[in-house]
Formats: structure tokens, sequence, C-alpha cells
């Protein structure tokens, strides 16, 4: 089950890591419900490999990542333990903080988590930013746009909606997009977005 990760030279230390954090996450959905009932027979392919599949796109291990919507805390936690130093999770949901600060004591990672609906962060610029899963492409912009700079990028997973999603959000944003087929589902995508401006009457330069 760790075909994938060897193929990109993971260590075995860190897919260990990485089995570490499945056990805890099914162990605490006893108790809480982290991911849906349904992915659990086929959660390493369904969860940790859809998750770290984003590595290919990522700058470089140094990025500043702002993961928004974490909940069980993917693909910000992956992406944590499989190098990233500067990853913020923001989640709300005072369960699942509380799960995320289990993992992050249990295998010794340094993420930040932010405990706070999205809306009430107060703005800082990051490299990269991510979601899994929580709202349309459209929100996710409206969401993104008080982080990203020029040179910021948008990785987000999406399904077979993909393209309809995007069409409809660059009604109102301009952005260059590139989207690349998921390696755990024929209908997932990874949308790769950058140069984000919102299209208005007093910003002409979009």
């Amino acid at each position: 089950m760790s075909d994938f990760f060897q193929s990109l030279g993971v260590s075995r230390e860190t897919i260990q890591t990485l089995e570490k954090y499945q056990s805890l996450l099914l162990e605490w959905q006893k108790k809480i419900n982290l991911v849906s009932r349904e992915t659990i027979d086929d959660f390493w392919q369904r969860h940790i490999v859809d998750s770290g599949q984003l590595v290919q796109y990522m700058p470089n291990k140094k990025s500043r990542i702002l993961d928004l919507g974490s909940g069980a805390g993917l693909p910000a936690v992956v992406l944590s333990i499989m190098g990233f130093s500067d990853v913020t999770l923001v989640e709300s949901n005072s369960k699942k903080i509380a799960f995320l600060k289990e993992v992050r004591r249990n295998l010794g990672l340094n993420y930040t988590i932010a405990e706070e609906r999205i809306e009430t962060i107060p703005p800082f610029t990051v490299d990269v930013i991510t979601s899994r899963a929580l709202a349309s492409l459209e929100k996710l912009l409206v969401y993104a746009e008080p982080f990203v700079t020029k040179s910021s990028q948008l990785i987000f997973h999406k399904g077979q909606k993909s393209q309809e999603e995007i069409l409809k959000a660059s009604k109102n944003w301009s952005f260059e997009v590139s989207l690349k087929q998921s390696i755990t589902s024929r209908e997932g995508a990874i949308l790769i977005l950058s140069g984000l401006c919102k299209k208005n009457e007093s910003n002409r330069n979009c």
C-alpha cells in the first residue's frame, strides 16, 4: 500500500508515520465523524494517497501552505508528515481541532492550527492554498483571495464537475488553471490555479 510513496522516494520512516496517522484517525472515527464511512475500507488510497499526490505540484518543501477547512487533516497533515514545515490548518469544529492536536502531539509534527472560521482569520500571504471537499471553486476563491499574491498557487481537489466549476468561477475571477487527472479516481481532478484576480469595475487589470 506504500507503492505510490516509494515511487516518490519517500522514506520507510515517513510511510510508517503516515500509517500511524491512519491508525489514529480510524480510532477517533469510532467517536466522531472525520471521514465518510463509505471510504473506510479503502482509506489508504482514498485519503492518504489522494492527499499525498499533491506533493508533485508543490513549489518546494519550504512553501508556506494554508489548508482551508482541514477537517481530519487531509491533505494538510499528510503534507506535514511528508516534510512540508510551514503548514497552517484552518478548522473551527472543536472535536476535529482536538483530533488535529492529538495527531500533532502523537506524531511530533509542527503544523499550526487556526481555530476559527476562514472568514475571521487576519490575512497573511501564503505560497500555496489547498482544500479538499470543502466548497465550490467559486466559494474557495472568495475564501482564498485575502491570502494570495500574484505568485501564489491554489491547489484543489475536485470531482467530475471540475470543468463546470472552472467555467462558472471564470465569470467573476481571472486566473490561469492547469487541470491534472487524479491518480486515485477516474472522476477526480487536481486544479492548480495561479494569478488570481477578482473581476470588477475598479480592477480593470484582470
